[in-house]
This record gives C-alpha cells, sequence and structure tokens, in this order.
C-alpha cells in the first residue's frame, strides 16, 4: 500500500489499523477457496493462488487495485488507496521459500518506484529462465547461511586524472557455484537486496575488504578504499557498530574508507541518512555517491547530504565524443561539483579515445576498463608498482 503514512497523519493509528485489518479481510475474501491471503510486515501483503498463471495474477491484481481504489470503507469513511505489486509464477520449484519472497519484495519496489504502480512479474518473460533465476538466488542465499562459502571480492583501481597513478580501488562483490560459475552481482544483488540476509553479505563485505585494505595501504599508504553500501543496510540500527567494529578489528585506517551510495538511497528517510553520513564522515570516512546522474533524486541527495565525491555514471560517458547532451551533462555536473568543493570521479573510462576526451576536465580520478578490469588482491597491489 503506498504513502500509508499519510493515513496514519490525517486519521490517526488507530484508524489506519483499522484500515489494514479491513484490506486484509477483503483480500483474504477475494481468494478464498482458492488460495490464502497473508500480511508480510507492516503495509504490505501477500496472495498465494495455486494454479494461477501470468494473465490470473494480473486479473487478480486488477480486483485488489479495485478494492484499494474504491471498496473500502472504515468507520463510514471511505479512503481510496494507491498499491504497488509484484509477482512471481513459481513452477517445478524446490528450493527456499524466501528466495520466492526476496524475487517478489524486489518486483514489488521496481512496481512503486519505476512502474508507478502497474504489477511487475519477476522474469515472466521465459518460464525457464525465471526458474533458473529463482534457483540462482536460493544457492546464493544458502552460501550467505553457510558461511559466505563461494563470495569472494575483486578491486577495479581507481586512477589519478592527471597521469594514471593508482589512487584508490572499488571494492566488487563476486559469487561463484556449480553450476553456474562466477556470477556478477548485477544477477543476484538486486533481488537479494531485498532479503533480510544481505545485511549480513554487506557486513562480510565491509569486514572483507577492510582486511584486503590493510594490505593495500601498507603497500599505498594514500589509496582509497571504496566500498559499496546499500539502502537497506544504512537503514538498519546496527550498520554504525559495524562499520565500527570491523575498522576496529582490522586496523584499517578510517580516513582510507569512502562509502559509496547510490541514489536509492532516497528510500530512507532524509534526517536518518543525514544523520548516518555525519556520523562516518565525523570519523574521517569519505562519503561517495555512485552512479550519479542515473535517478531523479541524485540532485536532492547532493544538496542534502555531506557528500565528498561524485562518481558519474557511465551511461554520459560511453558515448561522449558523439553525444552533446552527453558532453553538457558531464560538463555541468563537473563545474557544480567544483563549486561545491566535491570532488568528482568519472566512471567507464574504457578506451583511450575516452582518455583523450575527457583530458581537459578538472576531475580528481577515472575508473574504467581502459585502466583496468577487476583484480584479485595480489593483481592490484602489483599494479600500482
Amino acid at each position: 500500500m503506498n504513502e500509508f503514512g499519510n493515513v496514519n497523519q490525517i486519521h490517526g493509528y488507530p484508524f489506519g489499523n483499522r484500515l489494514l485489518r479491513a484490506f486484509g479481510e477483503r483480500l483474504a475474501d477475494e481468494v478464498r477457496g482458492r488460495g490464502m491471503a497473508y500480511r508480510m510486515d507492516g503495509t504490505k501483503f501477500a496472495l498465494v493462488v495455486p494454479e494461477a498463471d501470468e494473465a490470473q495474477a494480473a486479473e487478480l491484481y486488477a480486483r485488489v487495485q479495485e478494492i484499494a481504489r474504491a471498496d473500502l470503507s472504515v468507520d463510514g469513511a471511505f479512503v481510496p488507496l494507491g498499491v504497488s505489486g509484484g509477482a512471481v509464477v513459481v513452477r517445478n520449484f524446490s528450493g527456499d521459500e524466501h528466495a520466492v519472497r526476496s524475487c517478489v519484495v524486489c518486483a514489488v519496489a521496481q512496481s512503486k518506484r519505476v512502474r508507478h504502480g502497474e504489477l511487475v512479474f519477476f522474469d515472466n518473460e521465459d518460464e525457464g529462465d525465471s526458474r533458473r533465476n529463482l534457483q540462482l538466488l536460493d544457492a546464493v542465499r544458502t552460501s550467505v547461511a553457510r558461511g559466505f562459502a563461494g563470495f569472494s571480492l575483486r578491486y577495479q583501481p581507481i586512477v589519478d586524472a592527471r597521469d594514471g597513478s593508482l589512487v584508490g580501488a572499488e571494492a566488487l562483490l563476486r559469487w561463484s557455484g556449480e553450476p553456474y560459475g562466477e556470477v556478477l552481482p548485477g544477477r543476484f544483488v538486486p533481488w537479494l537486496e531485498q532479503d533480510p540476509c544481505f545485511y549480513d553479505l554487506g557486513n562480510w563485505i565491509m569486514g572483507r575488504a577492510l582486511e584486503d585494505g590493510v594490505r593495500m595501504v601498507r603497500r599505498h599508504p594514500g589509496l582509497r578504499l571504496n566500498v559499496n553500501v546499500s539502502h537497506t543496510q544504512i537503514g538498519r540500527t546496527g550498520f554504525r557498530d559495524a562499520v565500527v567494529g570491523a575498522l576496529g578489528r582490522t586496523g584499517f585506517p578510517p580516513e582510507n574508507l569512502c562509502i559509496e551510495l547510490t541514489e536509492r538511497c532516497r528510500a530512507i528517510d532524509r534526517d536518518t541518512l543525514m544523520a548516518e553520513m555525519a556520523f562516518f564522515r565525523a570519523r574521517g570516512i569519505k562519503v561517495a555517491l555512485d552512479d550519479f546522474g542515473t535517478g531523479a533524486a541524485s540532485l536532492n541527495l547532493v544538496r542534502n547530504l555531506p557528500i565528498d565525491l561524485l562518481k558519474i555514471d557511465r551511461s554520459f560517458v560511453s558515448n561522449i565524443r558523439e553525444s552533446v547532451a552527453d558532453q553538457a551533462i558531464v560538463d555541468a555536473v563537473v563545474s557544480f561539483a567544483g563549486r561545491l568543493g566535491i570532488e568528482v570521479c568519472i566512471e567507464g573510462v574504457e578506451d583511450a579515445g575516452i582518455v583523450e576526451f575527457i583530458a581537459g576536465l578538472p576531475v580528481a580520478s577515472h575508473q574504467g576498463f581502459h585502466y583496468a578490469r577487476p583484480l584479485d588482491l595480489e593483481h592490484l597491489l602489483a599494479f600500482g608498482d
């Protein structure tokens, strides 16, 4: 249910609770005799309907939208509500039900964030792909539960824009398991982020990166280690302690750590996010905004957060030699970042032609395949020699 906080503010929490109960009862009535309705948490509900296909799921969701929009009455008051919905059709799958839950929760988030409440199916284009992706996610979740077996980190060098010397490295997650081989994070992280186990995985990434980082800064004292942090981690109350604890346990210098955020952090309450970032910066930890420009909230995040570094997304760089629009956008970002005293790193620097084209821009650093692909620790250490 979308924007339910407004209902609580206008009508009060007791009314809101009665409205949620009424909505749940209507959902149960809608699937009675053919499925089950559940309240998951907060304002999230789930319908499980055996034997339903995509068309039947879409028809059911249309009915749910109708109920929320026009059929709910509490204490004689009608309150129209908006909903966002995700669905996954499960066939011949015997894995962990939590994998299915993670997929459908992520689909709901996409429905709310991108599709304006339209029903989003998890990989509904191909039944075989959908089943394989569910099995992959189940295998990844099992690896988390088994002590992070199969997970590893690679490090992509970040170089000085002036001379190409090593100034930093970004930690990038990899997972390997049978029969999948090595799997890039884009295939599982967007779904796994919605699962409670991702918080533990995020803490493992931070701890392992800092352990490796000790060797990095021993070889290259000024090197900055960038570690990506999900909005689902920052929203947890124990996140501060996890980062500070990892720093203390490994002995990694806080001033060499940079936390990378994405614009999806807009999902976090602004005051909470500002407080978390201020906490880290007070301890010398840098804060970067990754994939800058790809989301509508990017400028608001720069305006409201204490940011040290902007990373211009590769989508504005890959065609910069031909695209006047990309040139103008990159120039504008570099200009306003300079006025705000924020460093800029250009991502997606994939060939010498791009290096030559952007050579005149007053930015701090470059990152991309032209300099190096993600490396294991030993090769990263050798890269800077």
